[in-house]
């Protein structure tokens, strides 16, 4: 190497980091393809069920809105309680729909046990839920607004 001059030393010394980039670059691309297969593989797995999530969290999301409007109408007139019916048939609504995604989503992850696992939890959480929202509905509708505002701000 002492014998070698100062050019071929540089064209060694550049040829060798030349080598080391492309050799780190085909692992890159390697390890991307893989990751990109990994990552589709995860997405066409576990998409569906996310949606399926997204949609059930959108059917909740309406049932405490309605129930919030029922607090705010209350019952004082014919007129509200009129407009509370209807804000208490998007909750029954809701809840139909909720139902429906559950089952759907059992049927279509028949083979995958974490996910029927979590639905069984959900499906337990959605019945101690629409217990709360009969004995609110109850309470309002005997006229016990504000004790029917109190209990459903305590269980939610």
């Amino acid at each position: 190497m002492n014998q070698m001059t100062l050019s071929r030393r540089l064209a060694f010394g550049l040829g060798a980091i030349l080598l080391a980039l492309i050799v780190l670059a085909v692992v890159a691309y390697k390890t991307s393809d893989e990751t990109h297969v990994h990552m589709d593989e995860l997405s066409d797995n576990n998409l569906p069920y996310l949606l399926k999530s997204q949609e059930l969290m959108n059917e909740s999301n309406t049932i405490v809105r309605s129930l919030r409007n029922m607090q705010i109408i209350g019952a004082a007139t014919v007129e509200d309680k009129a407009k509370s019916a209807d804000e208490w048939s998007r909750v029954l609504k809701s809840e139909e729909n909720s139902s429906k995604i559950i089952d759907e989503t059992k049927v279509q992850a028949a083979d995958r046990a974490d996910v029927l696992s979590q639905l069984e939890k959900i499906a337990g959480n959605q019945a101690k839920f629409l217990e709360t929202q009969i004995k609110f509905k109850a309470l309002f509708d005997s006229g016990d607004v504000a004790n029917s505002r109190l209990f459903v701000t305590g269980e939610l």
